[in-house]
């Protein structure tokens, strides 16, 4: 195919994606398929084509200003999940502690036991008088 057949192609894709005659996503890959060529044709070779078929669907690149905006909310929210790395190893860490404590309390208790089942607690239960011992005979 040679390149005034390829960009007729390309032009012919454009107007068939744009006017909704072939379904599909709006996507250079697609107007690639469409004309029956390979992406890096309209990527590097015909960029004209390919920025004005960006320009009939809206998907123009975004401006520098905007870029810059979304590379600082980018590294901000890269701070802010650092941070929660951060808290969430300080939790776990705790976590880690309150487990070691409850293991030896735990075994404290279960050694407590064990001693107040080898030496019974001896008490006296007081007798409780019957009825007939309160007769005033």
């Amino acid at each position: 195919m040679t390149e005034d057949e390829e960009r007729a192609a390309i032009k012919d894709a454009t107007s068939l994606l744009t006017e909704g005659k072939i379904d599909g996503p709006l996507t250079v890959v697609r107007l690639a398929e469409v004309a029956g060529l390979k992406r890096w044709k309209l990527t590097h070779k015909h960029v004209d084509l390919m920025r004005d078929f960006q320009k009939a669907i809206g998907a123009e690149r975004i401006p520098r200003t905007e870029t810059a905006a979304l590379v600082a909310k980018l590294e901000a929210e890269r701070v802010r999940s650092r941070n929660l790395v951060i808290k969430v190893r300080r939790l776990e860490s705790i976590l880690e502690r309150y487990a070691v404590v409850i293991s030896e309390l735990t075994s404290e208790l279960s050694e407590s036991e064990k001693q107040s089942k080898a030496t019974p607690i001896r008490q006296d239960i007081p007798r409780i008088p019957r009825w007939s011992e309160f007769d005033e005979s």
